[in-house]
């Protein structure tokens, strides 16, 4: 059952809002909660973090990809394994590549995979400063 209540604004004015009920046993039931106990709402684009040097780092960033999430690995961990940090790497790269994903680095030792549809805008190196 629907009530009417009036929301006031900052500014004076009022809105003619409706208010529902919610069937709070029906709202937890269907709660979608990750591994981590994190609840994860459908139609929300996450920013998920990974560590590469975990054994299920490449189909932990895959998962999260194929899920439309932005993912932010973390690289500092395997940078003294070079040739296993960049096997993982270019296995991500190839994946999100081939999905129409990019993959780009933020630091020196972070990497944002971002999934179709999203796209890194790179400032011009031949933009002066305005004074």
């Amino acid at each position: 059952m629907a009530n009417w209540i009036r929301i006031p604004f900052p500014w004076g004015k009022t809105r003619e809002s409706k208010e529902e009920s919610v069937n709070v046993e029906e709202y937890v039931d269907n709660l979608k909660v990750n591994k981590d106990g994190f609840v994860e709402e459908e139609g929300v684009i996450y920013v998920k973090p990974v560590d590469l040097s975990t054994e299920t780092a490449v189909e932990d960033t895959v998962k999260e990809f194929r899920g439309g999430n932005i993912v932010i690995i973390d690289i500092h961990k395997t940078l003294g394994d070079s040739a296993e940090m960049y096997r993982k790497i270019r296995e991500i790269k190839k994946y999100c590549h081939a999905n129409g994903g990019e993959v780009c680095r933020v630091s020196e030792v972070k990497l944002m995979v971002l999934p179709e549809g999203m796209e890194v805008v790179y400032p011009s190196s031949s933009q002066e400063p305005e004074e």
